[in-house]
């Protein structure tokens, strides 16, 4: 097919290839129709560079707010714009609105010698008034080009197409254990036709794979491309041969779009983000920007604009930037009267956070009283929220060390912390230490210097710290001959929760501040330390053999699910699972709790959590780390003690091997419960029971609208595998997605069990899923177990507040 034999734009207007059904057709002013009837649709522009989140229509009227594009955030670009295209790409959610979107930044579109006549492409990327950009798609009825094996290399019109290696790859759970091959091909680029491989089996079974054949830009013909697809349900022993095909590729043209908005949304005034601590320190969030910050836009914690930056630059400080799968913010606060040292951020969710450098005024001078903080969060994350801790009460001694001439280390609770031999230097004294994160990881710490008058010290400190260890030197300001003794104190943090805090410009949220009451953290910590004991003498005796202690932290109704194990009902059950688990002679060498958030609930406490253990076997020559997500619920007794009631698990999302998330602080939720009479609780069970049966039909019936509205704003998908979806937004487009990709042709499922009270309660799912594979096409069934923890809402309605599943069999 020659250049005449692809649709072409011309001035005057549309010509078309006869063998396409129809020209392209100009809907509206920014929509094109294809020859196949489907649309594509120019929607926004943007410069991610002055102003990431203000976007404004092709006309250059702002667009108000942020709408909810999943993919809308790209690099520094001097300008990109939001494509509406017709049909979904494999692998990607849809947007809220059931739409897929792409996003373009002008500097990626290759652009190397513009093609002629009958090909558009993008006319320019120096800053004009107006751009264009093409757009360009496979149309019509695939056809067979040749056959080809791997390495083969062949010629059609005027292009090379190279065939790479067939490789094996193992894809777990998402490839219902089959077989799955990576199939690669180089080829010179042919702006006539889009192109794909099918892979036939030696049975004669076809299996056609994603094709290339959208593109967006002005992409030079002969430029080398790279094609990379995978096919489920074939292995490399099977696969016969490859079938290269291709179809014609309509071009479309978006001309005189508006490279700037015609006018720039106003900063809002309002509320300050504060609050004041009964020890007189007022802790306010000040604003948020992605990071690193340099000629971003910066916005208030409720998503309105903040007209200008908190400070004008920031000195040092290490730098996180996005990457696939998180987005890099910051965080400032003002906070007067408090030494770095005796605060403390969390932003749940990331795997990042580091202190930057110390905010700069334009003189050059430090802003005492601000400070940021750099984190990461899940890209398809809009909320978070964010705990600033400051040091309150009194300083009470941990250890006292009174030799200033040899290092000596001290047991705290199970921590440590370790005294180097102090040394003075023009009359300042100074004195390394170094102790254990994981034991003072909620306490502020300091050491003094004491005189021999009795008078304490305080002194400047450097150093360094990570998720173990933190290693720092103190400076005091008096010879070494006047030091007594130097005293290792702590204190607790009282905590500020900013909750719904905008992570977008235009996306406006109702924050909430909220500080830790003493009462309420005395409980809390009551409850923590119980849970925390427990967990303890559970690991001591399972390393050490003793069914017996472990038994006796369960009830004796106790329903444990274990991943890829049948579930185990009773003491007697939990019995022979742990006689099993004994038999495997597996030592647990540490356990490090990532997140830990609790709802405490009259006789029952609900706890949701991550975490990883370092483990060893005899089979195994090297320690083993298992990352995991959990739900438990444990069972006041009458003594005021914990057991275990249920406990579920399923395997968590390995993260980057240079990453060790930092441990997030644990959240405790006081829910009062008032349970009228057995009667009422029955009618409630009966209820649930039947909410759980409609649910689960949602999925046969593939309404993912249906499925969504069971869910509690604030719910938590546990999905085996995959990192946990939080909030209902999220969950949407998760439940689409799934809907979407594996839909559930068949499925079995009862409740087992309900309890709890008249505000939360759990309730225990057997189930059998069926899929149908989209390669293959044939059914793949996963038999499984599921808890879903229900919470009543403020209108009296019952909506799952934590969803976590697992398998009954070994999963590759």
């Amino acid at each position: 097919m020659g250049q005449d034999g692809i649709l072409r734009l011309a001035e005057g207007g549309f010509e078309r290839n006869k063998n396409l059904a129809a020209p392209i057709k100009i809907s509206d002013k920014w929509t094109r129709v294809l020859p196949d009837g489907s649309k594509v649709k120019l929607v926004a522009v943007f410069s991610p560079k002055n102003n990431p989140f203000s976007f404004w229509d092709p006309d250059g009227n702002p667009i108000s707010g942020i709408p909810q594009w999943n993919n809308a955030g790209v690099a520094d670009d001097e300008l990109s714009v939001v494509f509406e295209r017709p049909e979904n790409i494999k692998g990607e959610m849809a947007a809220p609105d059931g739409k897929y979107y792409t996003t373009w930044a002008l500097s990626n579109v290759q652009h190397g010698e513009a093609l002629k006549g009958s090909y558009w492409g993008l006319e320019s990327i120096e800053p004009v008034e107006s751009k264009t950009i093409s757009y360009g798609r496979g149309c019509g009825q695939w056809q067979d080009i040749a056959v080809v094996r791997s390495g083969q290399k062949i010629e059609y019109e005027g292009s090379y197409y190279t065939i790479g290696k067939v490789q094996r790859i193992t894809r777990g759970l998402d490839t219902g254990q089959k077989p799955c091959i990576h199939v690669s091909m180089k080829y010179s680029f042919n702006p006539n036709i889009g192109i794909r491989l099918v892979a036939v089996s030696k049975s004669g079974k076809e299996y056609s794979m994603e094709p290339d054949d959208v593109f967006t830009g002005d992409f030079e013909k002969g430029q080398e491309m790279m094609y990379g697809k995978a096919v489920m349900g074939l292995s490399e022993n099977d696969l016969d041969y490859l079938k290269l095909q291709k179809r014609p590729l309509a071009w479309t043209r978006f001309g005189n779009f508006a490279v700037k908005s015609k006018e720039r949304l106003p900063a809002e005034t309002g509320r300050s983000f504060s609050k004041t601590l009964p020890n007189g320190v007022t802790v306010e969030l000040v604003g948020v920007s992605r990071n690193p910050t340099e000629g971003k836009q910066w916005w208030r914690p409720d998503g309105s604009l903040l007209d200008k930056s908190p400070y004008h630059t920031i000195g040092g400080g290490v730098v996180i930037q996005d990457d696939n799968e998180f987005k890099a913010y910051q965080f400032v606060a003002r906070i007067s009267g408090v030494n770095e040292e005796d605060m403390r951020w969390q932003v749940p969710g990331g795997t990042k956070s580091t202190y930057t450098g110390q905010p700069m005024d334009e003189a050059g001078q430090q802003i005492p009283d601000l400070r940021a903080m750099a984190v990461n969060q899940p890209r398809a994350k809009e909320i978070s929220v964010v705990l600033i801790g400051i040091a309150a009460g009194d300083w009470k001694t941990a250890a006292t060390h009174d030799s200033k001439i040899r290092e000596r280390t001290y047991d705290i609770d199970g921590s440590a912390v370790s005294f180097g031999v102090a040394y003075e230097k023009d009359n300042i004294t100074y004195l390394p230490i170094t102790y254990t994160r994981d034991g003072f990881g909620d306490k502020a710490v300091r050491v003094f210097a004491v005189d021999y008058y009795g008078k304490e010290h305080t002194g400047s400190v450097s150093g360094s710290g990570g998720n173990i260890l933190s290693s720092q030197t103190y400076e005091f300001k008096l010879p070494i001959e006047d030091v007594k003794e130097f005293q290792f104190k702590t204190r607790p943090y009282q905590w500020v929760t900013f909750k719904n805090v905008s992570l977008q410009l235009g996306v406006k949220t109702d924050v909430q501040i909220e500080v830790e009451g003493q009462s309420g953290a005395n409980q809390q910590t009551g409850i923590l330390k119980q849970i925390g004991d427990i967990t303890n003498a559970l690991i001591q005796a399972f390393n050490d053999g003793d069914i017996n202690t472990i038994l006796s932290y369960y009830t004796d109704d106790v329903m444990s699910l274990p991943d890829q194990h049948e579930a185990a009902i009773g003491k007697g059950a939990l019995h022979k699972l742990q006689l099993e688990a004994r038999q495997e002679g597996a030592k647990i060498y540490s356990l490090k709790g990532l997140e830990q958030q609790i709802w405490d609930c009259g006789d029952f406490v609900f706890e949701a959590g991550r975490c990883v253990a370092s483990m060893k076997s005899p089979k195994l020559r090297y320690l083993l780390s298992d990352w995991r997500k959990s739900v438990t619920v444990w069972v006041r007794q009458p003594d005021g003690s914990l057991k275990i009631k249920l406990d579920s698990w399923n395997p968590d999302v390995i993260p980057d091997a240079n990453v060790i998330p930092e441990p997030a602080r644990p959240v405790v939720t006081m829910v009062a419960s008032s349970v009228s009479s057995d009667s009422n609780m029955e009618a409630i069970y009966a209820q649930i029971k039947q909410k759980e049966s409609t649910f689960h039909k949602t999925f046969i019936d593939r309404d993912a609208e249906a499925a969504i509205q069971f869910y509690a704003d604030d719910a938590v998908i546990m999905s085996w595998g995959k990192d946990a979806v939080r909030g209902k937004a999220n969950i949407s487009s998760d439940i689409k997605k799934s809907m979407g990709e594996e839909p559930i042709v068949d499925m079995t499922q009862h409740v087992v069990h309900i309890e709890g009270n008249d505000q939360m309660l759990f309730a225990v799912n057997l189930f059998s899923w069926t899929f149908k594979d989209k390669s293959s096409g044939q059914n793949v069934t996963f038999p499984g177990k599921g808890v879903h923890v229900w919470k009543r809402q403020k209108d009296g309605s019952w909506k799952i507040l934590l969803d976590l599943y697992n398998m009954n069999v070994p999963m590759q």
